[in-house]
């Protein structure tokens, strides 16, 4: 007889929850003011209905496939009263086969449930991400929560309960991990606060990197600020400085105590006229996506600043060829456009533009030149297809979802609010935003 399977009911959740996803994005799209924000909301409505048209293409497939199973077992039931042999064995093979063929499709089934799974942890923000993470029986909770649509009250009662895991993973951060949680997703901590509370955290980073000669970048700045309340240093700045004067003995020790600043290229004993000039192609280069040592600029500072050598400008045009083909090598997805009146950072603007939105830096701070760009962009900008090994331009769709699967991210005023939009009544039933 035919085999007892599972109940479609029990993974009817999965579709249930990428409906409301499909729901929540045309929401998102009504209401979408700016044409990046419309742009954003299309594509995020794009992939939820295209995630739960393959959520729905997988439970058809999965129906056709117990079908095609209890046909066959049928086949083996008839054959099994008769007296020919051969046909038990075609009855058999074609069981085995059906069977086989409802193996993948579960096998799917099993993938498309976990996508959509994640995808909603995901939105649940870091704190349930990273109880999940630690603690996999948490998911059986949320996958309850989800199907059950429990209301706030029924969470918190749920999540309160002495006995549900969310408690010993708490309970094993330390205090001043607590401390910093609660500082950044309190009760009443609105996205002004926790500013606030980051530039504090600033003023005192700076004093003490200053106080034991400390070069700080504004990425490492940023990470520090929020480190400041997780850690011991807000309330002890003898650790901080402690830990600022082994920061510096690593930074010497790598070579990375040395500061950002453009006067740091130039030699102050040679012509200001050259300095000048060191400069102004140092600038022109990363606008290109390049950098090179003071040897090179000098070289070419001397050839454009010597009369006779730079006729007619031939020298600087010279510069500006060698820039267009070194950047057309490196960042070959953009070469067709890279030329002497358009360079990398006019054509990586959106690029730009979306990393300093969402990371919450300013738009003079992301660099361009290969050593100090910042990983995403620099994987954006040099990015190859897997399928064909050719350069390729990644959409700007794909370079923002890329942006808030960084770790970095997940710490923003633009990713607590993302989060807790979503989350909210979970974070207070856990008693995390009271």
């Amino acid at each position: 007889m035919a085999e007892e399977r599972k109940s479609p009911k029990k993974q009817a959740w999965v579709i249930e929850q990428a409906k409301r996803e499909v729901d929540q994005a045309e929401q998102a799209l009504k209401v979408a003011e700016t044409a990046q924000e419309k742009q954003d909301a299309r594509e995020d409505l794009r992939e939820a209905k295209e995630r739960l048209a393959g959520l729905q293409r997988t439970t058809r497939r999965d129906r056709r496939a117990d079908a095609s199973v209890d046909q066959a077992q049928a086949a083996v039931d008839a054959a099994e009263k008769t007296p020919g042999s051969a046909d038990d064995r075609k009855a058999q093979a074609r069981l085995d086969e059906a069977k086989a063929q409802a193996g993948k499709t579960e096998e799917r089934k099993d993938a498309a449930r976990g996508d959509a799974r994640e995808s909603f942890y995901a939105a649940m923000g870091p704190q349930i991400a990273e109880a999940i993470k630690q603690f996999p029986e948490l998911r059986e909770f949320f996958r309850k929560a989800i199907e059950g649509r429990w209301d706030a009250a029924k969470q918190q009662r749920e999540l309160n309960d002495p006995d549900n895991p969310w408690h010993a993973f708490w309970e094993a951060k330390g205090e001043y991990w607590r401390a910093g949680f609660q500082a950044q997703f309190g009760p009443n901590v609105t996205a002004g606060v926790w500013n606030d509370r980051v530039n504090k955290a600033l003023e005192a980073i700076d004093a003490a990197a200053l106080e034991k000669g400390v070069v700080l970048t504004a990425q490492e700045r940023q990470n520090l600020a929020r480190r400041y309340w997780y850690s011991e240093w807000s309330s002890d700045n003898d650790a901080l400085l402690s830990w600022m004067q082994e920061r510096r003995a690593t930074k010497e020790e790598q070579g990375t105590n040395v500061s950002d600043d453009p006067e740091a290229l130039t030699d102050p004993l040679l012509p200001a006229s050259r300095n000048t000039k060191m400069r102004e192609l140092a600038d022109l280069a990363e606008a290109y996506g390049l950098s090179y040592d003071e040897a090179t600029l000098g070289m070419w500072a001397d050839a454009i600043l010597d009369n006779k050598k730079n006729v007619n400008g031939i020298q600087d045009t010279r510069f500006k060829e060698f820039l267009v083909q070194q950047s057309r090598s490196k960042y070959a997805g953009f070469g067709d456009q890279l030329d002497g009146d358009t360079n990398l950072r006019q054509l990586a603007g959106g690029y730009i533009s979306e990393l300093s939105r969402l990371m919450e830096l300013s738009p003079a701070d992301i660099r361009l030149t290969p050593d100090k760009m910042d990983p995403l962009l620099l994987r954006a900008l040099t990015d190859i297809d897997p399928g064909t090994g050719k350069p390729r331009r990644v959409p700007l769709w794909e370079f923002s979802k890329q942006i808030r699967q960084d770790d970095r991210w997940q710490f923003t005023n633009n990713a607590r609010e993302t989060y807790m939009s979503a989350g909210t009544k979970f974070a207070k039933a856990l008693g995390l935003a009271g």
